[in-house]
């Protein structure tokens, strides 16, 4: 065999193998989230449930299923998560991982004092 063929044989298998890991890492770590959204996970929902609901904004909710399943993540937390514009999988199952969710602020803008406001709520 000559120098030449394998210099080929061997940019050919570096290209090949090139090619599937950055398709590989675009999965983990590519953009997936299409808009920014916010996303309400229940206690009940399972992984299958969160891909559901993350195919309305997501380019390919099939890539979250197997990130999960490489990082062995199994159960979300329940709550409210907000997704911004760009966040990969790998960010998102870190996120519902750890429980990082955004609050919710409520304000009742009728009652004074919080004793009023329990008054009127025991009253109801």
């Amino acid at each position: 065999m000559s120098k030449k063929f394998i210099y080929a044989v061997i940019a050919t298998i570096l290209f090949v193998g090139g090619v599937i890991g950055y398709n590989y890492y675009q999965k983990i770590f590519g953009k997936a989230i299409t808009k920014d959204s916010v996303l309400f996970v229940s206690s009940n929902d399972s992984l299958t449930d969160v891909k559901d609901k993350l195919s309305e904004f997501s380019k390919n909710p099939n890539t979250f299923l197997l990130v999960a399943a490489k990082k062995n993540f199994s159960k979300p937390k329940s709550g409210r998560y907000v997704l911004t514009e760009g966040m990969s999988n790998n960010d998102i199952i870190n996120m519902l991982r750890i429980g990082n969710q955004t609050p919710l602020k409520v304000s009742f803008n009728n009652q004074d004092t919080l004793e009023k406001f329990a008054g009127r709520i025991q009253n109801n």
